[in-house]
């Protein structure tokens, strides 16, 4: 199989200017409303001998709040249809599900800050070289998808696909390096290839 079989990969960006910007990337979940502002008075602390951060997505609280509710709500009309009736919320294992349902997305998006820069992503405080990155792998979790990284040098990041996505420009950077990755070698699960749209890229020969 020929190298000009597979998809074209864009050009990785300078790593001091983060030019030329890559294309828009494929959205797993879809376009969710529209990107944040940029803010990057709030990029935090920059990997040493990195370039400088071009990209941040703070998850918003109220958000993530209403989001919980909003699943809770979901689940709780959904099995008073399928039973016919409330009664089934006078079990308190079953309350004790939907509680935990709406934690286990609280918690996941509670305190998302991400940075990117031209060839890196920064997790909170943990962060991975995005153009060297040996595995990625796509987990369906409850009520969200999490995507996890891990790099050449050992470092790992673990995040939910939607935030990622919800800063577009941010998505795109870190895509041009998984896509640089793929092709490079990196192993993907069958969810990464399909959902993001990553075997494209393979080298399969």
């Amino acid at each position: 199989m020929t190298h000009s079989m597979f998809a074209d990969l864009p050009v990785k960006p300078d790593p001091r200017t983060g030019e030329p910007r890559p294309p828009e990337a494929p959205l797993a979940l879809g376009k969710m409303g529209p990107a944040p502002t940029k803010n990057l008075d709030k990029a935090g602390q920059t990997p040493d001998e990195r370039g400088p951060a071009l990209d941040v997505f703070i998850q918003d609280k109220r958000t993530v709040l209403l989001g919980s509710l909003i699943v809770m709500g979901v689940i709780i009309i959904g099995a008073s249809l399928q039973r016919g009736s409330f009664e089934w919320m006078s079990d308190p294992v079953m309350l004790g599900i939907v509680g935990l349902a709406g934690l286990i997305m609280l918690v996941s998006g509670w305190n998302v800050h991400l940075t990117a820069g031209a060839d890196w992503l920064r997790v909170n405080r943990k962060w991975v070289d995005t153009y060297r990155i040996t595995k990625i792998h796509l987990y369906g979790i409850v009520f969200g998808w999490t995507l996890v990284l891990h790099d050449a040098d050992g470092r790992k990041v673990r995040v939910y696909i939607g935030s990622l996505e919800a800063n577009r420009e941010l998505w795109a950077l870190v895509y041009n390096g998984l896509a640089h990755s793929v092709r490079a070698g990196a192993t993907l699960n069958a969810l990464a290839g399909n959902m993001l749209k990553l075997r494209r890229f393979a080298n399969s020969g």
